[in-house]
């Protein structure tokens, strides 16, 4: 069972190892070797406010400013709104100093100034070369929306719905498979999430995704884990 101190969650049965973090393997779809990772909370409490969210996010990035997490593979790191619009430039820069990362920019719905905000402090970012991915395209907040409000975007990660849809449509394939084509050709890399089965994972790749992730990939290339200490909250 967990506890919380002070807002930060924490694991109480192995409180000296911190808070436990599962670094998802993300695949190269031609040969399904390791490309990069995808940081993903597995605290025993799950965070229930944005501020915890937000604590979170702040220990992360404290964290890959000093551990090369990596080992020189991208590292991809979810944020809400909140914490892209809160935390300092220099707290981006020092973790991106230390590790490769491509920050994904949250599906969660968010009302036009928020969005807007957010948007302004991305491309700011982005001028100042960070990598910016948007996450689960296809579900939550529009994935267009996103993607025709930046000036730069590194990766567009395909929702496991909307991947899922496709496979069982033959026009909804052919669909994503042109707008796969369409941001490969715009420099943009091509991720498949929730790849769960074999057939998805080939689907994933006749579409012509250039990355996939998901619990099947997980079978194919286990995921490591990461103990995030309490020093960092």
């Amino acid at each position: 069972m967990g506890m919380r101190e002070n807002g930060i969650i924490n694991d109480a049965s192995n409180a000296d190892a911190g808070i436990r973090f599962e670094l998802q393997a993300i695949a190269r779809a031609d040969n399904l070797s390791v490309y990069g990772y995808e940081f993903l909370y597995r605290g025993k409490v799950w965070p229930g406010s944005v501020a915890e969210w937000m604590a979170v996010d702040r220990a992360v990035l404290r964290y890959l400013a000093q551990v090369d997490e990596g080992g020189g593979k991208p590292c991809f790191i979810n944020l809400s709104h909140e914490s892209v619009l809160t935390t300092e430039e220099t707290a981006f820069a020092a973790a991106c100093a230390r590790n490769d990362i491509r920050f994904e920019m949250s599906e969660a719905a968010a009302e036009k100034l928020l969005f807007d905000q957010v948007c302004e402090k991305v491309n700011r970012l982005s001028s100042l070369g960070m990598q910016f991915a948007i996450d689960d395209f296809g579900a939550g907040l529009d994935g267009s929306r996103r993607l025709y409000a930046l000036d730069s975007v590194a990766a567009i990660k395909v929702d496991r719905g909307l991947l899922m849809s496709a496979a069982d449509r033959p026009q909804a394939a052919r669909m994503l498979e042109a707008s796969v084509a369409s941001w490969k050709s715009a420099g943009i890399t091509t991720v498949a999430e929730g790849v769960e089965s074999a057939e998805l994972l080939a689907f994933a790749q006749r579409v012509g995704f250039e990355l996939l992730q998901g619990w099947h990939v997980d079978t194919i290339v286990p995921p490591k884990q990461a103990f995030i200490s309490r020093a960092f909250f």
